[in-house]
């Protein structure tokens, strides 16, 4: 049962918010230290205010008197902070649906404190608070050593992608000219997966990327051993495995509704290519099989979009081009261009988050 607990603590962490204990949260300054001294004001919709009571003293934060309220679970609340030159006590306001931030008064500060939900049994984070902001919300079991901006940005992590779509092989068709009864087949299937580390809006990783599914077909007449005339028919499949290095550029980010970012990057690296196939022929005096393999070194380039899901998914859409040379011989080459669009997830989590994830291992142990 505890691995059990363990393995769904991982699923939870990587796939969306970092979960909290049922009722509550809990609040930290910059440095992860608990803070004692803020005051917490929930302003409901028609500004409405909700009383909260103080947080402990280790920082945490009764929410319940919010998940009581109707029509909450699964709605974004944002939070404000403001901190005052002549009021030395911070407040953090929770802005239910419809309700407005109070106005910013003359010597005092505001900050995006990030937003949090109530899922119908436990508070999550949902985004973290800006930088500049002095207190932010963090998971119960986040310990001082865990700095930064709860679950927002961090300058390192690390990740993981996976996707899928179609390709086309934009050069396959130059195989029939001049030849009677041929065709091709240039869209096929792509398959890619990759992992790496980020340091801001970079991006580098390695991973591998499939392509299958193209081919070309020559049908025609034959002379038979009797004097007749056959159909044959000959076919060519072939697929590329690409070994990619991957450098990405994240050059802008849109908020385009609260709390899911779309970020465009562009992207590009070697990938070390190997293009196998079979050849097929059938006629009626015969037929045959064999197969065929060569390789090179390529560049790729492209472009990368994000969609974000949840604060550790995201949904993407790559598109990445290639040529492809390999020479046979002199005077014998090998020259196709490739277009793929691969639509997947990509999987994010910071240093800070997998110390979150270690120590709710520990205490699903009991330790």
């Amino acid at each position: 049962m505890k691995r059990i607990r363990v393995c769904a603590t991982i699923l939870g962490l990587l796939a969306c918010a970092a979960v909290a204990n049922a009722q509550q949260l809990k609040l930290v300054d910059a440095n992860g230290n608990p803070v004692t001294d803020a005051q917490f004001i929930a302003i409901a919709e028609g500004n409405k205010i909700v009383q909260l009571p103080p947080a402990g003293a280790d920082g945490t934060v009764d929410l319940s008197s919010l998940a009581g309220l109707e029509n909450i679970t699964n709605k974004t609340i944002e939070v404000v902070v403001y901190r005052c030159d002549q009021d030395p006590k911070t407040r953090v306001y929770e802005l239910l649906p419809g309700a407005t931030a109070p106005e910013n008064k003359e010597h005092c500060k505001s900050y995006k404190g990030g937003a949090i939900f109530w899922d119908g049994s436990h508070w999550a984070i949902r985004k973290g608070a800006d930088p500049g902001s002095p207190v932010r919300f963090a998971v119960p079991w986040e310990t001082p050593a865990s700095t930064g901006g709860g679950e927002g940005p961090s300058p390192f992590g690390a990740w993981a992608a996976f996707g899928m779509g179609p390709w086309k092989a934009l050069d396959l068709q130059h195989e029939c000219v001049g030849v009677s009864g041929c065709s091709t087949s240039d869209v096929g299937f792509s398959v890619e997966a990759g992992a790496g580390g980020s340091i801001g809006p970079f991006d580098f990783g390695i991973g591998v990327h499939h392509l299958a599914n193209v081919s070309t077909t020559v049908t025609g007449t034959s002379t038979t051993t009797t004097g007749g005339t056959g159909t044959f028919t000959s076919v060519e499949k072939w697929h590329v495995t690409g070994f990619e290095g991957t450098a990405r550029l994240n050059i802008l980010e849109w908020e385009a509704w609260p709390d899911h970012p779309i970020i465009f990057g562009v992207q590009g690296g070697p990938m070390p290519f190997d293009i196998k196939g079979t050849s097929s022929f059938s006629s009626p005096t015969g037929s045959g099989f064999g197969g065929f393999s060569y390789g090179g070194v390529a560049g790729w380039y492209g472009a990368h979009v994000e969609v974000g899901i949840c604060p550790h998914l995201a949904g993407t859409f790559d598109y990445k081009h290639a040529d492809l040379r390999h020479t046979f011989s002199p005077g014998d080459k090998l020259t196709e261009n490739i277009n793929a669009f691969d639509f997947g997830l990509k999987i994010s989590i910071s240093p800070k988050a997998w110390r979150a994830l270690i120590e709710a291992g520990k205490a699903a142990h009991g330790k």
